[in-house]
């Protein structure tokens, strides 16, 4: 799997930056929703001579304000929901994240939440652009950029070929000591018969030896 940081840290930080302008939303739509401080405003209004607005009117933009930042603050929460879904969702699920982003990023212009909407823009880009590599490397019986299915699969294959490796050195071996079993009980074998054949020939030279010695005293008793 890709390592996500550089969009993590965009989508985090538009995120607080995010949060901190929807509090300033909620800050000022208090403020305005005060009476006192719409009647302030327009008494202020009314001391200043170069002021051509009347009271109503600076009560009605207040009250217009108000209505609007709360639009606004709801918008904001909106975005918030789906900025934060999208970056926990963003590594297992980029695409899907992607596509929070770029609703959250449309949202942000009409919320004039422009700078997070920048940074969730690059990050929403990056999300799409870098993707998983195709091929899989293999190196030293360890994988990169392998999904787990395939890297168990491929775990499982080396298990069993290396188990059926070991079972096929175990024959070879038996095979190599029985080898040398029967050559050596075959050598003891010869060995044997050879010792025997010697030993006849000696005899046979023996006997025939005595008998020619025996054949020369008959013929010449005196001889010997």
């Amino acid at each position: 799997m890709i390592k996500r940081t550089g969009e993590k840290v965009l989508t985090w930080i538009g995120f607080i930056l995010h949060t901190l302008y929807v509090i300033f939303l909620v800050l000022i739509q208090m403020m305005v929703s005060d009476s006192d401080f719409k009647e302030q405003l327009a008494n202020e209004l009314q001391k200043n001579p170069d002021s051509n607005v009347s009271r109503d009117q600076t009560i009605e933009a207040v009250n217009s304000v108000a209505t609007n930042s709360s639009g606004w603050i709801m918008i904001g929460i909106v975005i918030l929901g789906l900025t934060l879904v999208a970056a926990i969702m963003l590594s297992k699920h980029p695409t899907i994240s992607a596509i929070l982003l770029i609703i959250a990023v449309v949202l942000s212009v009409f919320n004039v939440s422009w700078v997070a909407g920048i940074l969730w823009l690059i990050a929403a880009i990056m999300l799409l652009v870098r993707r998983p590599k195709n091929q899989y490397a293999y190196n030293s019986g360890t994988t990169t950029d392998i999904p787990p299915e395939e890297n168990e699969r491929y775990n499982n294959y080396s298990e069993n070929h290396n188990d059926e490796y070991r079972h096929q050195q175990q024959d070879v071996k038996v095979d190599n000591h029985d080898h040398h079993q029967s050559h050596s009980t075959n050598d003891k074998d010869l060995s044997d018969d050879t010792r025997l054949s010697n030993d006849d020939q000696h005899d046979d030279f023996v006997r025939d030896a005595a008998e020619r010695r025996q054949q020369e005293k008959n013929d010449d008793p005196y001889k010997y």
